[in-house]
């Protein structure tokens, strides 16, 4: 039988904190539950205990849900991530930091169940884990290697409807950022993608994409022509279903060339 969880809630409501762990407590799975008002107060005791869980909100005063996900995945063995809050316009990001679940206020007491039983789950399939190595301090020590989630990011995830759809890279045509949003293209579909281009541009840049303008990532596999334009710029078109035709700028039409050995 799985061990009873340690869990920690970090939201800055005092009702919502109120109501979770009031439903948590009935929960046999679940042996204490803590409480924090904020993420940077939430850090400094992940690095003074451990937790099997953590149900984070996102939007917070300070340091936001998902910006200390980035921090607390640093950790020697970091506790499961299950993201609790009032909007769902964050879960593609939120299950790209490998978050177990996703709830989204209000939520049910059945709903509640079965994200724990989400976490016990990915307990189950982790195997088990060595204790977490400790300073003469007390308190965890960090990973020395940034996280590789670079190297392994073979899809990305977009909004689809009210979820989340996963597509393939060798899928995407292009991407583009216009008022403040990104988009992401297939052969004949577009989709909103909650990366900023920057991100996607870091992700990306070893698997075959290239950033060719500030508002325009292409994938170096579905480029049709590259045609001269005017001063020292050129436009590529791709080979979706409209031929879209995509500008590259001067300042990156000398590493397009060198990429496609031209």
């Amino acid at each position: 039988m799985p061990n009873r969880l340690k869990v920690l809630i970090v939201d800055d409501e005092q009702l919502a904190r109120i109501d979770l762990q009031y439903m948590l407590k009935k929960l046999p799975e679940v042996e204490s539950v803590s409480e924090c008002t904020n993420a940077t107060e939430a850090l400094a005791l992940l690095h003074e205990d451990v937790f099997d869980a953590l149900f984070l909100d996102i939007e917070m005063p300070g340091l936001n849900g998902l910006k200390a996900v980035k921090i607390i995945n640093k950790l020697q063995n970091p506790p499961l991530i299950v993201f609790v809050t009032a909007y769902d316009e964050h879960a593609a990001k939120a299950f790209e930091l490998n978050a177990v679940d996703y709830l989204v206020k209000p939520y049910s007491e059945k709903r509640l169940a079965q994200a724990i039983a989400k976490i016990q789950k990915a307990q189950s399939n982790m195997g088990k884990q060595p204790e977490p190595e400790r300073s003469k301090s007390g308190t965890i020590n960090l990973k020395q290697e940034e996280p590789t989630n670079e190297a392994h990011f073979k899809k990305i995830p977009v909004e689809k409807g009210d979820g989340v759809l996963l597509i393939n890279l060798s899928d995407v045509r292009y991407i583009v950022a216009y008022n403040d949003r990104v988009f992401v293209n297939t052969m004949n579909e577009q989709y909103l993608c909650r990366f900023s281009l920057a991100e996607l541009e870091q992700r990306l840049n070893t698997q075959g994409f290239v950033r060719i303008h500030r508002s325009y990532i292409a994938n170096l596999q579905h480029i049709l022509e590259l045609q001269p334009y005017f001063n020292g710029t050129y436009n590529l078109i791709i080979d979706d279903k409209k031929h879209t035709i995509l500008p590259v700028s001067r300042s990156r039409v000398k590493l397009l060339r060198s990429l496609i050995g031209v």
